[in-house]
């Protein structure tokens, strides 16, 4: 028996627009994607993987983004927020320096609460609970660099597993995941579990 995996990848709302766009293409073209078996996705893709999963179809996700009159979400993402993702994000060629370099930056965001980012992600859910649909959603640990893919079968809850997959250094704080201290969207090395 062989399963099709579709992977989608971060990228904030541009992400999730082109990723749309693309499988909306491929579908009219006759290539089905978001039929896939399996979804998997971290951050931007995290969403469209539960969108697919919730039944939406790649025609009339493309749709919605081309008639929406205002953005998902309003984000202000500052020059300083910027340069120290940057620095972080590509001051090493190592990818492990990178990740812990990530993590330490995100363990530093003050000012958002675990609940304001709740808040935030919640509307944005095409469902509430895991959809019975396999679905991925993979975040990192902030402090070991762990990546690890949350499903319905990982007893975290939809909303706090979507949360960790958008944490964004510096803009969102990493979110608690069960006795791990934070987690953030995966921009690391390849998983180590799923």
């Amino acid at each position: 028996m062989s399963e099709t995996a579709l992977v989608l990848g971060g990228g904030g709302l541009t992400a999730y627009a082109w990723e749309i766009g693309m499988l909306a293409g491929l579908a009219d073209a006759g290539l089905d994607l978001g039929g896939a078996d399996v979804l998997a996705g971290t951050s931007a893709g995290s969403l469209l993987a539960l969108d697919l999963a919730g039944g939406a179809s790649p025609g009339n996700l493309f749709e919605e983004q081309v008639q929406r009159k205002r953005p998902m979400m309003d984000v202000d993402f500052t020059l300083g927020m910027t340069v120290k993702y940057l620095w972080a994000a590509l001051g090493s060629r190592d990818p492990e320096t990178v990740v812990k370099r990530l993590g330490r930056l995100a363990l530093s965001v003050r000012g958002v609460s675990e609940a304001e980012v709740f808040d935030a992600i919640r509307p944005q859910l095409p469902v509430q609970d895991w959809p019975e649909r396999p679905v991925r959603l993979f975040a990192t640990d902030a402090l070991t660099g762990r990546t690890t893919g949350f499903g319905a079968d990982s007893g975290i809850e939809l909303l706090r597993a979507m949360a960790a997959t958008c944490a964004l250094p510096p803009l969102f704080p990493p979110i608690t995941v069960g006795r791990a201290a934070g987690w953030t969207e995966a921009s690391g090395p390849p998983p180590t579990s799923t």
